[in-house]
């Protein structure tokens, strides 16, 4: 299927949700690290995740993740 629309598209929406649903198994796989919360920018052109962390000394970090989907090839 040809995507027609990049600003989000529709595929870049359903990674960040995706990705948002598995937010206890990405915390249970960051070894001295727990994910607190994650926001998310679905509106963006190229969708945003950010992850807000808390380390085993429980100091905070915030990690960025951008959803870019590069445009279809149309075979000739």
């Amino acid at each position: 299927m040809i995507t027609k629309d990049y600003n989000p598209s529709p595929l870049e929406v359903r990674f960040v949700d995706v990705l948002c649903e598995l937010k206890q198994e990405i915390s249970n796989k960051l070894i001295n690290y727990e994910v607190l919360k994650i926001e998310d920018n679905k509106l963006l052109d190229n969708p945003t995740l950010d992850f807000y962390l808390k380390d085993s000394d429980g100091d905070a970090h915030e990690v960025i993740v951008k959803i870019i989907q590069k445009p279809d090839k149309i075979e000739e």
